[in-house]
């Protein structure tokens, strides 16, 4: 093959890159959505965490005051 070829060929490949993949990088249409994606799954983690430890507590109090009333029982 020569050179001329190959040249043209690899700048016709670039030429493809510049004008239909460059564009994607600078596109934002999709970025909100990642973002509140992430806040969602943020505020879900926090939630969890929150939950299982306030269930936790209320377990033993309710075994707490289970074990009471049935001393007095």
């Amino acid at each position: 093959m020569p050179i001329s070829c190959a040249l043209r060929r690899r700048s016709a490949v670039m030429n493809h890159l510049q004008k239909n993949l460059l564009p994607l990088l600078h596109d934002e249409c999709g970025q909100d959505i990642v973002e509140y994606a992430l806040v969602a799954a943020l505020v879900a983690l926090v939630a969890i965490a929150g939950i299982s430890r306030v269930g936790s507590a209320a377990s033993s109090v309710f075994t707490t005051v289970g074990s009471k009333i049935t001393a007095t029982v």
